[in-house]
C-alpha cells in the first residue's frame, strides 16, 4: 500500500455505498445530523422506559430520618430500611458482581455490618425501587406509577397485588400514610 492511494482505492466499498459519501460535504453533515437525531430518540426512549423518578432523599427521610444505623421492629436495616427479601432479590436478580460503591462483593448479607454502610444501603434501595419494583409491576401487568412503587416498597408487591386484584379492600393504613408523607415531602419539587 502506498501513501498515494485514496480511501476509495483502499476500501472499494466506500465507492459503492450510499451510506459513506466520499466527496459531498453536505451529505456527511446530513448523515451526522441524522445519527445525532437517532441517538436522542434512543436516549429519550430509554429514559422514559423507567417511568417517573422517585425522590430518594424523601424515601430516606421517611424510612430512617437519615439514620444510617436504623433497625426497625421488622428487622429492616439502614437508610432505606432494607428487608431480608429485598437483599435476597438484589443478590439473585441485580446482575451486579458487587454493588455500585464497589465496597462489598455479592452476596450481600442482611446484617448491619454491610447494610449500615450508607452508600451500599442506598445503592440497593435505589435498585429495588427504580428497577426491581417496575419489573414486578410489568410482570403482573400493573401500571408503573410513583404511588404503585411506594406501595410496593412499603407494603410489598404481594400486598399491592392483592389490593389491585380486589382481594383486600384497601392498602394498609401504614402504606396510605407512607404515600401521604412522600407527597408532602416532595410537594413543590
Amino acid at each position: 500500500m502506498t501513501p498515494e492511494k485514496t480511501l476509495e482505492e483502499m476500501y472499494p466499498i466506500l465507492k459503492k455505498s450510499r451510506f459513506f459519501p466520499s466527496k459531498n460535504f453536505w451529505q456527511w453533515i446530513i448523515l451526522f445530523a441524522c445519527g445525532i437525531f437517532i441517538i436522542f430518540i434512543i436516549l429519550g426512549t430509554l429514559l422514559t422506559a423507567f417511568g417517573e423518578e422517585i425522590d430518594i432523599p424523601a424515601i430516606i427521610q421517611i424510612e430512617s430520618a437519615g439514620n444510617t444505623y436504623a433497625i426497625s421492629e421488622d428487622n429492616c436495616i439502614g437508610l432505606m430500611q432494607l428487608s431480608k427479601s429485598v437483599v435476597d432479590d438484589f443478590n439473585k436478580y441485580s446482575g451486579y458482581k458487587s454493588i455500585n460503591s464497589g465496597w462489598y462483593p455479592l452476596p450481600i448479607s442482611h446484617n448491619c455490618n454491610m447494610l449500615c454502610n450508607g452508600r451500599a444501603n442506598k445503592d440497593i434501595g435505589i435498585w429495588y425501587i427504580n428497577i426491581r419494583i417496575p419489573q414486578l409491576l410489568k410482570y403482573y401487568k400493573l401500571e408503573d406509577t410513583i404511588e404503585a412503587r411506594l406501595a410496593c416498597y412499603n407494603a410489598g408487591i404481594g400486598t399491592y397485588l392483592k389490593y389491585k386484584q380486589g382481594k383486600i379492600k384497601k392498602l394498609p393504613a401504614e402504606t396510605i400514610n407512607y404515600i401521604r408523607k412522600y407527597k408532602n415531602l416532595t410537594r413543590g419539587k
